[in-house]
């Protein structure tokens, strides 16, 4: 489960930043039956390492507690515990798999599939990235998201940094360590007026989640649900499409202000996304769980037909020459569909031409 610390990493908190002595135990040592093998990060709520399993000679990721980190250890092993077990209700090629999960002595481990990647945001920041790539990978970390809801989890910290995209481009949500049950509720209190817009909240009497990814609802400490990942998926969407987030602010409290009032930020120039496109996230990033997507399957299937509205003009493309410019619904004007109705008239009639009999001449 090779993925990079960020500084957005919700479930770090300041004091675990710097290295610990358990980031030593590599070269051979062992936790278990499981033989360690490098430090990959810290994260979670913890070190996580390369391992190998020789029971079932296979290698895996060991996400592992620093209880010293904590002032609260026992707090910490139920928050690694609940990841185990949420992990372990959700079957789904679009998630992370947990193998194993138990306790030695103080210390708390979960066995989880090991994959070699990177992360959503890293793999966005390696280059220039069109909206079909985007769009593409999204949809498959919505649909983990959405076998998540399916078996009854709540994320409640998606985010680009919690998407690691493997090797051979499969798409897996992981760190759960927020999750819960859908029917509980979340946790409330605690000021964060003062903290910059990438610093975790995860201390105790404090709001969970990352801040420039967090709901409404989050933010006010009331019931968070399935539309809160939703939120948050709209959010990280809409910065990959955009370049930038849509809600402004530096601080916390900023982004809280703008994100409980609804305020989105107009589409920035020179960004060719749809207009049909932005409307599908606005209504995910509305403030009121209520007016948002009935469930992550119905964005995940708004976000699929505008692809194939994508694919169907390529088609029209490449096939019959038709050029109606990058995106016949750029938000250049209302007229789009008709600009593409066009396309299709034209289309048709070089269809028809080119089946018409030639009239031999000289007769």
């Amino acid at each position: 489960m090779t993925r990079p610390v960020s500084p957005d990493d919700s479930t770090l908190q300041a004091s675990e930043a710097g290295p610990t002595s358990q980031g030593d135990r590599v070269g051979g040592s062992t936790l278990g039956r499981y033989v360690l093998l490098r430090c990959l990060g810290a994260g979670g709520m913890g070190v996580v390492y390369a391992a190998y399993d020789p029971k079932l000679d296979r290698k895996v990721a060991i996400k592992l507690l620093r209880p010293n980190a904590w002032s609260d250890p026992e707090i910490a092993r139920v928050r690694l515990l609940r990841e185990a077990q949420a992990l372990a209700r959700i079957s789904h090629p679009n998630v992370v798999a947990v193998f194993d999960t138990g306790t030695l002595g103080e210390e708390v481990f979960i066995a989880m599939e090991l994959v070699e990647g990177t992360t959503l945001s890293a793999w966005l920041r390696e280059r220039s990235r069109s909206r079909r790539e985007i769009l593409r990978r999204f949809v498959a970390a919505g649909r983990g998201l959405a076998a998540a809801h399916g078996s009854g989890v709540v994320h409640r910290d998606f985010k680009p940094d919690n998407v690691l995209i493997s090797v051979d481009d499969r798409v897996r949500v992981l760190d759960f360590g927020l999750a819960y049950p859908v029917v509980a509720s979340s946790a409330a209190g605690g000021d964060a007026g003062s903290v910059r817009v990438d610093m975790p909240l995860t201390r105790a009497g404090a709001r969970l989640g990352t801040p420039s990814y967090m709901a409404p609802e989050q933010w006010k400490g009331e019931t968070t649900s399935a539309r809160t990942d939703q939120f948050a998926f709209a959010v990280a969407l809409y910065e990959a499409l955009y370049g930038e987030r849509p809600f402004a602010g530096r601080l916390a409290s900023e982004v809280a202000e703008e994100v409980t009032a609804g305020r989105v930020r107009a589409a920035p120039r020179g960004r060719r996304v749809p207009a049909r496109l932005r409307r599908i996230l606005l209504r995910a990033l509305a403030t009121s769980p209520g007016a948002r997507h009935p469930h992550m399957e119905a964005l995940v299937a708004a976000l699929d037909r505008d692809q194939a509205r994508d694919d169907e003009a390529e088609r029209d493309r490449v096939e019959h020459g038709v050029d109606v410019g990058e995106d016949p619904e750029v938000e250049r004007g209302e007229h789009g569909h008709l600009r593409r109705r066009r396309a299709r008239c034209v289309a048709s009639r070089r269809r028809c031409r080119s089946r018409r009999p030639r009239r031999r001449t000289g007769q």
